[in-house]
């Protein structure tokens, strides 16, 4: 991998330096092939552990693309469910008019459910074993704040539901779903759900994020998102954690995918460009992102059948087919406290550093 661009380099070690973020990497590809990487600053400031190439971040909602949205790629895919299936159809729970919400609702963002809802707060009163079971419950009980395929808002809730989805046509755990069908066929070492699963590596492996205040602590190895950790660690919204290398894996799988390649992970067929393409009606497409007109933290550069998706803890990730240029940037900006929303500012910076000096060396 080369090692220049200091320009963009500079960049990431002068985020750090100006508190942007505590500790981030950036890995910049095309068409597959790895060109630059750079990491930068500490990966936690009480201990002074520097980010590393192995460092593992709390993805956060890159869990949406690189997890729910590829499980259910792959079940779409595989004829096993369709974009037009309801609730009614897969989930008996579901009652009234929320018995209407297609797949492709919850995957655009457009089932009229609400962005966000404290679930936390009766989850942690409940005893382990039964949190799952509550968290169904809310998510039944819980109301419409417009009329499905009205709105566009971006909604945690309809990934949970997407999990529900997952686990009630596999009969699996939506941690086996995504590790027997992505990590595993693609060899990823360090992929993997904050669940009762996951691998022991040494805290110094983790990303810190913000001091919690619900837990108490600076959380390192668990779940910042506390719906996800009361739900048992994960939930089809966050609870994914990765390092970067696999985390460009498995953009390399939604390129080939993109691109018609013939791949054993999931069975490549025409209809799967239909995940990158915005549906009639729609705003987004399913499961993912897309710049903005105005203000995208892709910057300037990105061809607007690009797509992406942004986390909380300060990750994100920008591949544009035409160019075949995409750029992953981990950082834990919430370290040590989420107060701090500064990366909003340099995203499309680095973007556009990253698409200016590319171009200028000819890559793009």
């Amino acid at each position: 991998m080369d090692i220049g661009f200091p320009d963009i380099r500079k960049m990431m070690d002068d985020a750090v330096s100006e508190g942007i973020f505590a500790g981030g990497s950036i890995l910049v590809s095309v068409w597959g092939e790895k060109i630059f990487r750079a990491d930068s600053g500490l990966a936690n400031i009480y201990k002074g552990t520097p980010i590393g190439t192995d460092t593992i971040f709390d993805l956060a909602s890159l869990t949406k693309p690189l997890a729910t949205s590829l499980c259910v790629m792959k079940l779409v895919l595989d004829g096993v469910i369709r974009f037009e299936n309801s609730l009614g159809d897969i989930i008996p729970g579901f009652t009234g008019g929320k018995r209407a919400i297609s797949v492709l609702d919850l995957l655009c963002h457009k089932s009229g459910f609400p962005a966000h809802r404290p679930y936390y707060q009766v989850l942690s009163t409940l005893d382990p074993e039964h949190r799952k079971a509550g968290l169904r419950k809310l998510l039944f009980e819980e109301q419409l704040e417009s009329p499905i395929g009205k709105k566009t808002v971006y909604s945690d809730l309809g990934f949970m539901i997407l999990r529900m989805i997952i686990e009630e046509v596999s009969g699996f755990s939506f941690e086996k779903c995504f590790m027997e069908w992505i990590a595993i066929p693609l060899g990823l070492k360090n992929t993997f759900f904050c669940g009762p699963s996951m691998p022991v590596f040494p805290s110094g492996r983790f990303a810190a994020t913000e001091y919690c205040p619900v837990r108490r602590r600076v959380i390192q190895g668990e779940t910042h998102d506390l719906n996800a950790y009361y739900s048992g660690g994960y939930d089809g919204h966050a609870g994914l954690f990765g390092a970067i290398n696999d985390v460009n894996s498995i953009i390399d799988l939604l390129l080939d995918v993109y691109r018609g390649g013939d791949q054993a992970v999931i069975c490549s067929k025409s209809e799967a460009r239909k995940f990158f393409e915005i549906p009639y009606g729609y705003e987004r497409p399913p499961g993912f992102d897309v710049p903005s007109k105005e203000g995208s933290s892709s910057g300037h550069f990105f061809s607007d059948i690009s797509v992406g998706h942004l986390g909380y803890t300060g990750t994100s990730f920008w591949l544009d087919p035409k160019t075949g240029l995409c750029v992953i940037l981990l950082t834990n900006r919430v370290h040590p406290t989420a107060l701090n929303i500064n990366i909003r500012g340099f995203r499309p910076l680095i973007h556009d550093q990253v698409v200016q000096s590319f171009s200028k060396s000819g890559l793009i």
